[in-house]
């Protein structure tokens, strides 16, 4: 649960440890059943015609408010949010929709909890890892490299934030890969036996 006094607000850093206790021990925390129903309950968004795959979309919000109408789920807005005063200012009328942690897709926690569910049997997790990789690079053509976050919510690329350009969590994938056990080390050009 992210938050006791939000029961219906889910996140993908909710995975974060499990992700923690594969990479550093080894071992798990949680059964297969929790992650995968934490991983079935996220929507997936962007869905781009020539990405990798098509029939999932390309990016997850890191934090959004499960519904039990047929969408599923809503963004955060001023009365329903964990975020206190920041959240009353900022999430007024839906201006900020798909926007940083009302919506927006954050690669490193996204990508941590697909490979929590590689680890764990989701039959998703693989091809939401190239989606989410596809998307770092091409959702947005004019900005072919990492980014703080990618918007889920968006007409225009013109319209995401400037300040989001240029972060290098996508060096972060090639460890993750090897927890995945899609990576190997010697894949690296200067490994050293």
């Amino acid at each position: 649960m992210f938050d006791k006094d939000y029961p219906d607000i889910i996140s993908l850093t909710d995975l974060e440890p499990e992700f923690f206790s594969l990479w550093l021990f080894d071992r798990p925390i949680l059964t297969d059943e929790m992650v995968t129903n934490h991983l079935n309950q996220m929507p997936i968004l962007n869905k781009v015609s020539n990405s990798p795959h098509p029939e999932y979309g390309t990016t997850a919000p890191i934090c959004i408010r499960l519904t039990k109408d047929k969408k599923g789920y809503s963004y955060i807005n001023t009365e329903y949010q964990p975020f206190a005063e920041f959240g009353k200012d900022n999430y007024v009328g839906g201006a900020q929709d798909g926007i940083y942690y009302n919506g927006g897709s954050w690669m490193r926690a996204e990508y941590s909890a697909y490979v929590v569910g590689q680890r764990h049997g989701w039959k998703k997790a693989q091809k939401l890892m190239e989606n989410r990789t596809w998307a770092e690079i091409n959702l947005n053509p004019d900005w072919p490299y990492s980014k703080e976050f990618i918007p889920t919510k968006w007409t225009t690329t013109d319209t995401w934030w400037p300040s989001t350009r240029g972060l290098s969590w996508n060096v972060f994938l090639l460890m993750a890969d090897e927890v995945a056990g899609t990576r190997t080390p010697d894949m690296d050009p200067d490994f050293k036996k």
